[in-house]
């Protein structure tokens, strides 16, 4: 999950430093806005934990889905 612009650099072209970067910003930000709402609102908490928590099972949902279908499709290749 950390970055697939820093792993697809090489493929792309891109800077490593930037994916990066974008990555610790991100993470900074996220840090950032979970201390502050613990300190303002606690109550409110839950509700950012329960966002990220169902943000990270729909993409770990999603890419178990993505690997079974392609099993699938290479599959019915080679039965072609």
């Amino acid at each position: 999950m950390a970055g697939a612009g820093h792993r697809g650099a090489d493929q792309t072209g891109s800077r490593r430093w930037i994916s990066a970067t974008a990555v610790v910003a991100c993470l900074l930000a996220l840090a950032a806005l979970l201390v502050r709402t613990a300190m303002d609102t606690p109550a409110r908490l839950t509700v950012l934990v329960a966002m990220v928590a169902l943000a990270v099972a729909i993409e770990a949902s999603y890419r178990r889905y993505r690997r079974g279908r392609k099993t699938i499709l290479r599959f019915e290749l080679l039965m072609q």
